[in-house]
Parts: C-alpha cells; sequence; structure tokens
C-alpha cells in the first residue's frame, strides 16, 4: 500500500536484516500470500503501520504467548476428555463446562 510520500521520493537509503534461509522463505511466502509483490514492501509496510500506530512490537509477541499457553491448556483438556472417552468412562457436559 503506497503511500504518496513515497512516490514522490525514490528510495535511496538501505535497511538490512539478517535472517536464516527459512525465515526469509517464510517471509517471503507471507507477503506473496498477504498480496504484496515484495517482501521488501511487506517489510515495508509493517514498519510504516508500526509507525502510525505507536506500536511497539513486544505486545504482539506478548499476546502470542498468552494465546499458546491457552490453546495448550484446553488442548490438555481436550485429550483428557479422549482419553477418558476411550476408557468407556461416562463424561457429563456439565462436568466440562
Amino acid at each position: 500500500m503506497p503511500h504518496i510520500a513515497q512516490s514522490l521520493h525514490p528510495l535511496l537509503c538501505r535497511l538490512s536484516v539478517r535472517a536464516s534461509p527459512d525465515e526469509l522463505a517464510r517471509w517471503s511466502q507471507s507477503a506473496r500470500f498477504l498480496g504484496h509483490a515484495t517482501t521488501a514492501d511487506w517489510v515495508r509496510t509493517l514498519l510504516q503501520d508500526a509507525v502510525l500506530s505507536h506500536h511497539r512490537g513486544g505486545m504482539v509477541s506478548r499476546e502470542l504467548r498468552q494465546l499458546r499457553g491457552e490453546l495448550g491448556r484446553i488442548g490438555n483438556n481436550l485429550n483428557q476428555l479422549a482419553h477418558a472417552a476411550h476408557l468407556g468412562d461416562a463424561v457429563a457436559c456439565s462436568d466440562t463446562l
């Protein structure tokens, strides 16, 4: 999503980021999936969005860790229910909700 200010000024500066081949492949795939012509265009959009929203970046990883923990607990509960069902134990819906 090009901004007017970008189209008036040529992109003369370079920003480098070290990445593993796997990271670069995932980033490139994500960029294409999200409709960006290049990984650079996607990264430029992400950085511009962060500037406009005053987002510092740490919040997403904190939220993802919390969600991962919640999903782990849900998965654990599901495994316990499946185990009980395989043993032939009756599980009342009211006990699980």
